[in-house]
């Protein structure tokens, strides 16, 4: 099990905390493996904290970053910009 810590960077936007649980729920495929899914939510800022399992730091980054860029796609207003600032496997 990893823990993967992802922040993103939403300009000029604040996230809605109901609707981004709800686009990393559904959008969490079966062979992500995420057991966990923790998030802080700021003016500009999206903090997330994934658990999952994975078979090693290179495959649980790659399988994180995959399910942020799906949930924050779904979530996100298509005129809205936002960015992966990073992503640290702990």
């Amino acid at each position: 099990m990893y823990r993967v810590l992802i922040v993103v960077d939403t300009p000029g936007w604040r996230a809605s905390r109901t609707r981004l649980r709800a686009a990393f729920t559904d959008s969490a495929a079966g062979n992500d493996c995420t057991e966990h899914i923790f998030m802080d939510v700021r003016d500009g800022l999206l903090i997330l904290i994934l658990y999952l399992r994975a078979a090693d730091l290179d495959v649980a980054r790659l399988k994180a970053e995959q399910l942020c860029r799906r949930a924050m796609a779904a979530a996100m207003p298509l005129d809205t910009l936002w960015m992966i600032r990073s992503t640290t496997v702990l």
